[in-house]
């Protein structure tokens, strides 16, 4: 049979409750549930903290483009850096991507964490919404798709220095121009493009960040109510059964009847709710210059 047991930290006793089969399958089914809501946020994360080194990079660059005159060796290092937070970001941005809703692996994190077939149809027309409204996030794909198999994302930049009259200050441009060849090259659609036009790939990034946020935004609003209820069915039952202890300090462990042994402590959901604090809301750099 299942079994629970609870460990004493303030000594070497513990006790063990037996469990019904549904009640071990609870524990097994809500703690899986925080695990993969706790997979999302992190990955997320490290999406967006890529994103901003990739930032701050590029502004790194741009003062140095000041400092120091543009030679090969800096050219490359400067193509090197940025190629290398490009890359690592389109492909966290992808990996998040494909949990997030993945028709041909009918894949859909919000529909199954939920158990909600519902949930689904809003889910792809939030993908649509911002496939049609946010081209940078088009482009982003795109390039990713070239650079995963042909190219690295970045082979050239543009450096500029000017005077404003007006106030008397310098202007600096660092510019990473993809133009309108690259970009069907890259299989953008052409309708969505201009002829002749050409699109700054930091402006795509950002798309490609503000996108990937609306997606999270959406997925933890179809899900909290889940997620919360996950938590509080697991709480509920620990407490009843650590009520029958006298331990003010404990831990809590799932010993199936298989052998395999299932901590069902959540202080480690603690990181899902640091997250969501970190990352409170979508971001949308387009509407600063």
């Amino acid at each position: 049979m299942d079994k629970l047991k609870i460990e004493n930290m303030n000594g070497f006793t513990h006790l063990t409750f037996e469990l019904s089969s549904e009640e071990a399958d609870m524990l097994q089914r809500n703690k899986e549930i925080l695990s993969k809501y706790l997979d999302l946020e992190v990955l997320f994360d490290q999406v967006i903290e890529e994103f901003w080194e990739y930032k701050n990079k590029v502004d790194y660059w741009r003062l140095r483009s000041v400092s120091k005159p543009i030679d090969y060796v800096l050219n490359h290092e400067i193509r090197s850096s940025l190629n290398r937070l490009a890359f690592n970001l389109l492909n966290l941005g992808k990996a998040y991507l494909d949990i997030h809703y993945h028709e041909d692996k009918k894949r859909c994190f919000s529909r199954d964490l939920t158990g909600s077939q519902d949930i689904e149809q809003s889910i792809i027309d939030k993908r649509e919404e911002l496939y049609n409204n946010n081209l940078g996030y088009v482009i982003a794909c795109k390039i990713r798709n070239n650079s995963q198999h042909r190219n690295l994302p970045i082979s050239t930049f543009t450096t500029s220095i000017s005077n404003n009259q007006q106030d008397n200050k310098t202007l600096v441009g660092f510019n990473i121009f993809i133009n309108y060849e690259e970009l069907i090259k890259f299989k953008v659609p052409k309708e969505k493009l201009s002829n002749g036009m050409k699109f700054e790939f930091t402006e795509a990034i950002e798309g490609f960040a503000h996108a990937i946020s609306e997606m999270h935004m959406q997925n933890r609003t179809l899900v909290e109510s889940s997620v919360k209820f996950a938590k509080s069915e697991i709480e509920k039952f620990i407490s009843s059964k650590a009520s029958e202890t006298n331990f003010e300090h404990y831990m809590t462990e799932l010993e199936l009847i298989s052998g395999q042994k299932v901590g069902v402590d959540l202080e480690w959901f603690e990181v899902a709710e640091y997250l969501k604090r970190k990352h409170p809301f979508a971001i949308d750099y387009s509407r600063f210059s």
